[in-house]
């Protein structure tokens, strides 16, 4: 992409960053919102897809080996563990956290580390709440 492409590109991302953070203020979901302010949704959609994007792209990934930024994408292998419990009362959370439409259910044996990275992840990919 060409310097000029470039400019009209993130000045269109830009503009499109006002309208869904205005979507998102507005409580609509964009479908309706879409429908309210005449845009076509093909096109609102997309322009959500592009901003995420690029954020992903800005974003260095950090390898857990070395603290120097990887140039690549990287993909990380999340699988759910089995834990047995002695006492039922270990497993009852002691917070639940909403970002966006996901809900985090943490108790007193969440890693911070762990949870500081999932909402730095989050935080990077998804819009603002």
């Amino acid at each position: 992409m060409n310097q000029i492409q470039q400019i009209k590109t993130q000045h269109s991302i830009e503009q499109w960053k006002k309208v869904i953070i205005d979507q998102q203020a507005s409580g609509l979901s964009g479908r309706a919102y879409c429908q309210l302010h005449a845009i076509r949704e093909n096109r609102f959609y997309y322009w959500i897809r592009k901003i995420r994007e690029s954020i992903v792209a800005m974003q260095p990934v950090v390898t857990s080996t070395s603290q120097e930024p990887v140039t690549e994408t990287q993909f990380a292998v999340v699988s759910a563990a089995t834990v047995t419990v002695k006492n039922r009362q270990e497993n009852v959370p002691k917070l639940l956290l909403h970002y966006g439409p996901i809900k985090f259910e943490l108790t007193d044996q969440t890693s911070p580390e762990l949870l500081r990275q999932t909402l730095q992840v989050l935080q990077d990919v998804l819009p603002p709440c």
